[in-house]
């Protein structure tokens, strides 16, 4: 069977591709695998707050980001963890993966485990991170935040089931 392969879109976070013969027609989203990482001090958990313009709305969810090519997912925790918080993290443990979208992406989401030594964070402004606060919240109070539709990530949403 021919199948015909037409790329619709392509940029460097994605690609579009659209699969089409007699009998198929389906479309596959290549993306790179994303690190999502839940730091820890003492019993309550960082979140940052970003402004998610597509849906005009402010948003919690955990530090997270695409693992690059050349990197693990250890070394992509470290770079987006300062990319987003301004703080280094030197161990970070894997505690989960799972597939976000296993019907249209191979795209693989690893969930990090870090413990912070403290819990003093400034905001170090990036202009490409919307990072507009982070704060540390205990578990129950993170639900809370589910229930109230604070947080609507779906990594995060996922994320929250390996703690």
């Amino acid at each position: 069977m021919k199948l015909d392969t037409n790329v619709k879109f392509k940029n460097k976070y994605i690609k579009i591709i659209n699969y089409k013969s007699k009998n198929i027609n389906y479309t596959k989203v290549d993306r790179p695998d994303t690190v999502i990482i839940i730091s820890r001090y003492n019993l309550e958990y960082l979140l940052i707050k970003k402004k998610h313009f597509k849906y005009k709305r402010l948003s919690w969810e955990f530090p997270m980001g695409n693992i690059k090519k050349y990197e693990n997912y250890i070394l992509a925790a470290k770079r987006e963890f300062k990319e987003e918080t301004g703080q280094k993290i030197s161990k970070c443990k894997l505690i989960g993966k799972f597939i976000p979208n296993p019907g249209l992406s191979k795209q693989k989401a690893l969930v990090v485990l870090v413990d912070l030594n403290n819990k003093k964070f400034k905001i170090k402004k990036n202009k490409i991170e919307k990072i507009l606060k982070l704060k540390f919240y205990k578990l129950k109070n993170i639900k809370k935040m589910i229930k109230e539709n604070k947080i609507f990530d779906g990594f995060s949403l996922s994320a929250i089931n390996f703690i």
